[in-house]
């Protein structure tokens, strides 16, 4: 993650396998998922849509073959599969995904997911032009991170809010 956060993309990638491999060796699963799907957010990151697609897709097997039901596990491979849907121009296959996590809210350990997931679906419908539906989610969004006084969190969604009555032709 640190290389992932500082651009070092090849080094991250590099560590994500490693990181697997170390996992995979040791037999925890968990942990397995959470290096794939590290991997599927360097791929997005580096606008390689498909490969984060392919890896989100082999955490999954994982996922099904060898965890217990982990709604985070689950919300995580889901919601990175999302956004490189979404940003490789697939949005409505997105909004399938990020509503495929929001049955899961009640059994996260946080609502972080959940917060995001707002927040992404909302740009994702947007995106296709569904604005009263997007306004619906990046208010919910707006909601919770007013309440987890998170700063960045609240400027984003009232950035949303202000995109989408533009593009409503609400200019005040």
């Amino acid at each position: 993650m640190d290389n992932l956060i500082a651009g070092s993309y090849d080094i991250a990638l590099v560590q994500a396998q490693k990181s697997y491999q170390a996992f995979e060796l040791a037999q925890d699963s968990t942990m397995m998922i959470r290096s794939m799907a590290r991997r599927g957010i360097v791929f997005h990151d580096i606008e390689e849509y498909e490969e984060g697609i392919r890896v989100c897709r082999e955490a999954q097997k994982v996922f099904n073959q060898y965890s217990k039901a982990n709604a985070d596990l689950q919300a995580m491979i889901w919601g990175i599969t999302a956004i490189n849907y979404d940003d490789k121009g697939a949005s409505d296959k997105a909004v399938e995904f990020y509503k495929k996590i929001l049955p899961l809210e009640n059994q996260l350990s946080s609502d972080r997911e959940i917060i995001r997931t707002y927040n992404n679906m909302g740009n994702s419908l947007m995106k296709l032009g569904k604005l009263d539906e997007a306004e619906k989610y990046i208010q919910l969004n707006l909601k919770a991170n007013i309440e987890a006084e998170f700063d960045y969190g609240i400027a984003t969604a009232k950035t949303n809010l202000g995109t989408i009555a533009y593009k409503k032709g609400d200019f005040s």
